[in-house]
């Protein structure tokens, strides 16, 4: 299950019939662009390889059944053939390949219990890791998109945008600290056994993303648990796997990345087929989840106040009609949430900006609604991972618009 992370929901059809749908929109893409036609983003010229709907995901804890085909392929590469898997377990193929689509968490749970209590030798996720290339391995819309992304920033995004594309087994989030930008992992899981193991292959998996985007970016993996061991020593599989020191015992499982490679554009992305992709994945979560206008509308009323000088949510929940809580809660079902809206429109708006006039800090803060220049100061750190000075500089000697 190494891929699970950038991998992410696509549809409850077969690997070959996802890869199908999709990849003529990247050939698309690429034929218009060498020819030198592609000048503009036509979505309905491309609506039509977009992926047929698919049934909504099940209540409660979930995993699409491409990411488990995955993951059953990985154990077979170790000595655990499918068939032994389900016998074992005493799962049936309905189970792993239901016909919705989704694979339900207890389920997930007993595969990967499964796993992990082999004897003499369980296979710990990292060891799947070890066998496969994760940004080979990635099927999927979601998969494609990370291969895509034109930056760091860009795969984060759209990790947390469209997760909801392949599991809601975990959940991303950036915490900034002075000279860092911190990943952090969270697992929808309450077996601590279960929890360790997970986050090391998803940021194994992440890491290896990251690194072949940018060698420069990952400075440290950090986990929040005792490490696996061998000899008394921490197991080898961490130094052959990760890219990058590993700190054990941490407040929280993350990987902690230098704030100033997460705009620069990425060595294997494609800004192009990124946001075709893009387009696609919204109409996938549109067929498939509740009305996805309602992003629109939270963008549209943030919008507006950022216009009349004063933000909050207590300001959009009041224009919508919903309390901060319901708002919350409806918005993480999109993977999204108030402040990722508010941090989004901003920082389209300053790049808008800075690209038209020259920079002031004073007025750059005003019409973002911040307090001071020195806020919007600090907010722009942490957001593009450098001042307002070296965001120029950058852009200058790149000869476009960073985002």
């Amino acid at each position: 299950m190494l891929t699970r992370e950038p991998l992410k929901r696509t549809r409850p059809l077969a690997n070959s019939d996802i890869d199908a749908a999709l990849i003529p929109i990247c050939e698309l893409v690429q034929k218009k662009r060498e020819q030198g036609l592609l000048m503009k983003r036509n979505t309905a010229a491309l609506a039509g390889h977009a992926s047929p709907g698919r049934p909504a995901p099940p209540a409660g804890g979930w995993l699409h059944t491409s990411v488990v085909q995955l993951y059953l392929r990985a154990c077979a590469a170790y000595g655990l053939p499918r068939q032994r898997v389900l016998r074992e377990t005493g799962l049936s193929e309905q189970d792993i390949a239901p016909t919705d689509g989704w694979v339900r968490q207890a389920i997930v749970e007993r595969l990967f219990r499964h796993r992990l209590a082999l004897q003499p030798a369980p296979i710990p996720g990292l060891q799947l890791v070890a066998q496969f290339d994760p940004s080979r391995a990635n099927v999927g819309m979601l998969g494609f998109l990370c291969l895509s992304s034109p930056s760091i920033r860009h795969f984060f995004d759209a990790l947390v945008r469209f997760g909801q594309l392949a599991t809601n087994l975990f959940e991303l989030h950036l915490r900034h600290r002075p000279g860092a930008t911190l990943w952090c992992v969270q697992m929808a899981y309450e077996d601590p056994q279960l929890i360790s193991d997970n986050e090391e292959w998803l940021l194994a998996s992440l890491a290896l993303m990251i690194q072949r985007m940018n060698s420069q970016a990952l400075r440290e993996v950090h986990l929040a648990h005792p490490p696996r061991t061998l000899d008394g020593a921490p197991h080898p599989l961490y130094q052959q796997v990760f890219p990058a020191p590993v700190r054990f015992n941490q407040p929280c499982s993350a990987l902690l990345l230098n704030p100033q490679t997460l705009n620069t554009p990425s060595t294997t992305g494609d800004a192009l087929v990124f946001d075709t992709l893009c387009q696609q994945a919204e109409m996938s979560l549109t067929a498939n989840g509740p009305p996805q206008h309602l992003l629109d509308r939270v963008r549209h009323e943030i919008h507006a106040l950022l216009a009349s000088g004063r933000v909050s949510r207590e300001d959009v929940c009041q224009r919508i009609g919903v309390s901060g809580r319901h708002l919350h809660r409806l918005l993480k079902v999109h993977g999204s949430t108030y402040q990722a809206l508010l941090d989004e429109i901003r920082g389209t708006l300053v790049v808008q900006q800075l690209s038209q006039t020259p920079a002031d800090i004073q007025q750059l803060a005003r019409m973002l609604a911040f307090s001071d220049g020195k806020a919007f100061s600090r907010w722009f750190r942490l957001r593009f991972g450098m001042t307002v000075a070296g965001y120029l500089r950058e852009r200058v000697q790149v000869g476009g618009v960073l985002e």
